[in-house]
């Protein structure tokens, strides 16, 4: 066992103290009989025919090419860049990618945007349908993820259809070929508690099965008075070998996010002559009732077959569901202004709740062809998706 603390940089705004500790217990190893000789045959070796440690992201094309070989703009922002910068949800992590504008509407409400254009295509895996309003409620916590990816221009290869702005791709963790694992206890500004585990476990002797289980629990309060954020993301999948050419995957994740007193709308700041409004940071229209909660789960199964060394073919399913509960207050005035004396407000309470699910089915054939004195990369899809 391996113990190590590590404290990562911050804005100067807040302190973190992280402890880390990393289990990596010893590898197994087979060793020889005392009575075997040289002049023993040896035998013949298995070798595991799974991609697990030289996985490349199709992010971009869906084609098995290095970003520095894509004909496209790309940003990635990797596990350990989060981790130095103590970034642990998504919007706080995208305002560090390249080209990439993060607008928060309020405390739970997001957009984004990139040259000049709103995102409307958020992935996962590759996988994601449009989003119609442009508005992102809630958070992803980073920490399920092995890294994110930003391309930046027409996703037309990605979807078939889309604007100029570009698309946000989550690569979730997946099994490695090690046991071993990491547990995070982060203590930080604004009451900061976070708790961390990710363990990845070898199933059976022969490596062919892997599993790998991440689970976060965050609370946190804020700035604004009142704001609080409680988080619980659990994400487990299995990676296998299925015959001598299939690797199948399998996964689940849950997420609860709590968000209690938050903000629906913005303050209102100019008076009747022009001037504004000076309130302390921490003002907030949010009252003690108010809450933001949303909750999410998805499943995937995903099966990669090997037809010959140069064509893979691969089916993929997800299944999400998501669920808001709303209760919020909004302040507003008829005028447009504030009373000199900083009054003149309206409020509308507002409850609501909401469902939504989604499916995803996309079979891709992926190959190399060699014409005309050159090899090409080629790729055939079918998607389809659906939602309510």
């Amino acid at each position: 066992m391996k113990i190590r603390f590590q404290c990562h940089p911050v804005a100067a705004a807040s302190t973190l103290l992280v402890a880390s500790l990393c289990f990596q217990p010893p590898a197994l190893a087979q060793t020889a009989p005392a009575d075997v000789t040289a002049d023993t045959p040896a035998l013949a070796s298995i070798v595991v025919k799974t991609k697990r440690e030289h996985r490349v992201s199709k992010g971009a094309t869906h084609l098995p090419m290095e970003i520095k070989d894509t004909p496209q703009s790309i940003s990635t922002l990797d596990r350990e860049t989060l981790r130095d910068f103590g970034v642990t949800d998504s919007n706080d992590a995208l305002e560090w990618g390249t080209g990439l504008v993060v607008d928060r509407w309020e405390t739970n409400r997001t957009s984004y945007s990139s040259r000049g254009f709103d995102v409307m295509l958020t992935q996962i895996d590759g996988l994601g349908m449009s989003n119609d309003w442009g508005l992102v409620v809630g958070q992803q916590d980073t920490y399920l993820f092995e890294k994110i990816e930003l391309v930046r221009g027409a996703n037309g290869l990605l979807t078939g259809v889309g604007n100029a702005s570009g698309t946000i791709n989550y690569v979730r963790k997946r099994p490695t070929n090690k046991d071993g694992g990491e547990a995070l206890l982060t203590l930080g500004s604004h009451n900061q508690q976070r708790v961390a585990l990710d363990y990845n476990k070898v199933l059976t002797q022969d490596g062919k099965w892997a599993g790998r289980l991440v689970v976060v629990n965050e609370d946190k309060d804020s700035h604004l008075r009142a704001l609080n954020d409680r988080r619980t993301a659990i994400y487990g999948v299995v990676e296998g070998q299925i015959g001598l050419d299939g690797v199948l995957t399998i996964g689940m994740t849950h997420q609860d996010n709590k968000q209690r007193s938050p903000m629906w709308g913005s303050l209102t700041l100019p008076y009747a002559d022009g001037t504004l409004a000076d309130f302390d940071v921490s003002a907030s229209t949010a009252q003690d009732w108010t809450r933001w909660n949303t909750r999410s789960q998805s499943a995937f199964v995903e099966y990669t077959h090997m037809l010959s060394p140069e064509w893979e073919a691969k089916l993929t399913y997800n299944h999400a569901e998501g669920r808001e509960n709303t209760r919020l207050f909004y302040a507003y005035t008829a005028t447009g202004h504030l009373n000199g004396d900083n009054t003149g407000l309206i409020g509308w309470p507002y409850r609501g709740e909401s469902r939504s699910s989604s499916d995803i089915l996309d079979l891709s054939l992926t190959g190399r062809l060699h014409a005309f004195g050159r090899q090409h990369e080629t790729i055939f899809g079918l998607s389809h998706s659906k939602q309510d």
